[in-house]
């Protein structure tokens, strides 16, 4: 069900139109394991970004989606963001009775070994999805979520 709160949440200034969703970012080491908040250094991952959207704006939207993730280092040590983009018709449509119509989005984000930017310490991961018109035109729809923390620890040999 929706969870809207100020970590992980849609938002759409579009007048009486109305817009909302959730979204919510996940580490993935091998896609046949749960996902992890604990990543060896060393190691290229995923960061899945799932977000869906609702209201009334949805079966009016086009254009593009950009994913950016992001990791801010706590403590010493380095930010570093990626990002990836996905068309609005990539997301599956469907009609809810009480939500009205919906798309659901998943987006693979490659985080290539994470010690490239990321050293081992430890990062508040955040994702950030952008909006824009066929035109290629910021939009005023916006989502993010900043609520997990990520682990990057040392290989025995380091």
């Amino acid at each position: 069900m929706l969870k809207l709160d100020e970590h992980t949440s849609f938002q759409c200034a579009c007048g009486p139109l109305t817009l909302c969703g959730d979204i919510d970012p996940m580490c993935i080491i091998d896609p046949t394991c749960p996902p992890s908040n604990i990543i060896p250094s060393c190691t290229d991952f995923l960061v899945r970004v799932k977000w869906e959207i609702y209201g009334t704006i949805v079966p009016m939207m086009g254009g593009e989606f950009k994913v950016t993730v992001g990791f801010d280092a706590v403590g010493d040590g380095p930010n570093a963001n990626y990002s990836a983009s996905v068309s609005v018709a990539s997301g599956k449509y469907s009609h809810s009775p009480t939500e009205g119509p919906e798309r659901d989005f998943v987006v693979d984000v490659r985080i290539p070994n994470a010690s490239d930017k990321l050293i081992v310490g430890v990062y508040l991961l955040s994702a950030y999805v952008t909006y824009t018109d066929v035109n290629g035109r910021p939009g005023p729809i916006a989502g993010m979520s900043a609520e997990k923390f990520l682990e990057i620890f040392p290989q025995p040999n380091e």
